[in-house]
């Protein structure tokens, strides 16, 4: 029990009961206390059904002031007893290079699926990882920040001080929208994101990024500066289809990879001839031919959701040597001959077909691909319809360059073939 003095009074309040109670002139305790009258005997005490709350809040106070206190002592003994562990005692170069393998680890192709938090954390331990981790321009080179229309303020701010400490280091940056459909608004969108991004648009190495319209005019600064960039992912928030003319990348000497959805092909200007892997989300048949045609050192191409012909570009056969790695999905309103009739790729090792249940076997299609283009296919997978299992050892009999066949479909749950 404890007790709190006041002008002429004295108020006491019991950890034990919960309770404030105020002593009689001939007895102190309450009746949780051993020393003196049982729980159920209240003589001599007169309790406080209207006491003052004033005199609680101050004896409030002073417990507040205690567990301060007591917090402050925890984190000092806690820091001393830091000082002897183990990892305490090791160099700050081996520290580091357990941080960044820690921090790599994490990274799937360069990209977190959740937003960055590991420098942070490593902050939090203690003051000496803090000291570590902020010296380590590496931890701060890569980045996936889900921003939000009501505090992209607050994190423009945050990203700013990120980035500088990654100092001279080349950039993987990923730009996410947890509330898309807020910054499809042409009104009231900040730019100061963006703002802080082209500042440092000359490290650019990888670059994922959700575009709102307002940040055009900005992203167009950038135009000539961003010969380091080597990876381009871009649509638009919400992804619905703008029209856009996107050509501030046109120029990027080192672009490599090109991910890109719910933009025109026609407004796409990009080093086609450069580009080794090339992934379109939502265009039309004709517009996937023309990419192909136009970027004759693809070695992989994804095709995603894949729309039927728009005619905005001629629909020829299109001969591409080397791609190895073809993945294509399809809207149900397409079928998957209508795009394969026309390609000749005499290097194809590995195909993946999405294709709608309701789609028809797409085994003949391929067959006739395989003998018009004399590829080397090696990997077939297809997701979908129902294939017979009789037709894939046919066809497995019948094309021996084949090795690995999967079909995973409701009814074939997951059939795998392999020579």
């Amino acid at each position: 029990m404890s007790q709190l003095c006041h002008p002429n009074i004295e108020l006491a309040f019991c950890s034990k009961c919960s309770i404030f109670i105020r002593p009689s002139s001939h007895d102190t305790g309450c009746g949780s206390s051993k020393h003196f009258r049982p729980l159920n005997d209240y003589k001599g005490f007169i309790f406080e059904t209207d006491c003052d709350l004033t005199e609680m809040d101050l004896e409030i106070q002073r417990m507040d002031h205690h567990i301060e206190k007591l917090q402050i002592q925890r984190a000092l003994a806690c820091r001393e007893r830091n000082r002897h562990a183990p990892i305490a005692r090791l160099p700050i170069e081996i520290i580091s290079e357990v941080f960044l393998w820690g921090f790599f680890n994490t990274y799937v192709g360069g990209y977190d699926t959740k937003p960055t938090t590991f420098p942070l954390l490593l902050g939090k331990v203690c003051h000496r990882w803090r000291h570590i981790a902020w010296g380590l321009t590496a931890l701060w080179s890569y980045l996936h920040c889900c921003i939000s229309k009501r505090r992209c303020s607050s994190q423009a701010d945050l990203l700013k001080d990120w980035l500088a400490r990654s100092q001279l280091r080349l950039l993987s940056i990923r730009i996410t929208m947890e509330d898309e459909d807020a910054w499809t608004s042409a009104t009231n969108t900040s730019t100061e994101i963006m703002d802080v991004l082209a500042r440092h648009c000359s490290r650019w190495h990888r670059l994922s990024l959700v575009l709102p319209e307002h940040w055009y005019e900005k992203l167009s600064q950038v135009r000539g500066q961003v010969h380091n960039l080597i990876s381009l992912s871009i649509r638009p928030p919400g992804r619905i289809f703008v029209l856009k003319t996107l050509d501030v990348f046109s120029d990027a000497p080192n672009l490599r990879t090109l991910h890109s959805s719910h933009y025109y092909l026609h407004d796409l200007h990009c080093p086609w001839t450069q580009l080794t892997t090339a992934a379109l989300g939502t265009a039309s048949v004709d517009e996937a031919l023309e990419l192909i045609r136009r970027c004759p050192n693809l070695t992989t191409c994804q095709f995603e959701d894949l729309n039927a012909m728009e005619g905005n570009f001629t629909a020829d056969v299109v001969t591409n040597s080397q791609i190895q790695f073809l993945e294509i999905s399809l809207d149900p309103s397409v079928m998957f001959n209508e795009i394969f009739a026309y390609l000749l790729l005499p290097n194809l090792c590995n195909l993946g077909l999405t294709l709608p249940e309701t789609h028809g076997t797409p085994i003949p299609a391929i067959e006739a691909f395989i003998e018009r283009s004399a590829s080397p296919l090696k990997v077939v997978h297809i997701n979908g319809p129902f294939i017979n299992e009789q037709d894939i050892v046919t066809f497995l009999i019948y094309n021996q360059s084949v090795t690995d066949i999967k079909v995973q479909s409701p009814t074939n749950f997951n059939t795998q073939a392999t020579d």
